[in-house]
């Protein structure tokens, strides 16, 4: 290896060099190929951050461990260890809602959806009313909500109308996404919506009093 340099002292220097590792490439920005799972992906990051922090906390022992001067500097590695201890879940929604949002703009091939309908899907994705399904049931749940609406609601035909979305049709559109939540059944099984007990219409249960001394 040669190294150029300016020479800071006379004669030759010999012993042991530390120098910095070249840099890490920048990561890749190209987009997430159709065939990998976004739940694969981020447990890839997962793992990803796992292993820093476990290296950081590797460094932030061996530093408690060494001279004064790298205890000192043992609290700050734990302290960067910290923030790659797990994807936060503001980042891990983030993620999951793009995810969803992608699932979403498929439509049916030779049956392009209206642009009113468009507008219900994509307000409906961006305002979290997704979140909560497995990737597979973003598609029939959107299929559902739309035939929902046209059939129970004028909400398709007042956005076609009037070419606008005003505050009282976003109402309204919350409020109808709200009730077919409450009818959609995942591709498990299962309602999406796990309706509570109605505590007016519950049977009281008598339990039997214990009282010492009586048989």
């Amino acid at each position: 290896m040669n190294i150029k340099g300016v020479g800071i002292g006379r004669g030759v220097a010999v012993g042991p060099v530390i120098r910095m590792a070249a840099p890490l490439p920048e990561p890749s920005d190209a987009p997430r190929a159709e065939g990998i799972a976004v739940e694969s992906e981020i447990a890839r990051v997962e793992k990803s951050l796992a292993l820093v922090n476990a290296d950081l906390n590797r460094r932030a022992e061996e530093a408690a461990n060494g001279d004064e001067g790298a205890k000192q500097a043992a609290p700050i590695l734990q302290a960067i260890a910290m923030f790659a201890s797990d994807l936060d879940a503001a980042s891990k929604a983030q993620l999951t809602r793009g995810a969803h949002l992608t699932e979403l703009l498929k439509q049916p091939q030779f049956h392009p959806y209206s642009p009113e309908q468009e507008v219900v899907s994509v307000w409906t994705g961006t305002h979290g009313k997704l979140d909560d399904l497995d990737l597979k049931d973003v598609l029939p749940f959107e299929q559902g909500l739309l035939d929902y609406i046209d059939h129970n609601t004028d909400i398709l035909k007042t956005i076609r109308e009037t070419e606008d979305f005003t505050a009282d049709t976003e109402a309204a559109l919350d409020k109808a996404v709200e009730a077919f939540r409450e009818t959609f059944v995942t591709s498990a099984g299962k309602p999406l919506v796990e309706k509570k007990p109605d505590e007016k219409h519950t049977t009281p249960v008598e339990q039997e009093k214990i009282v010492a001394g009586e048989k």
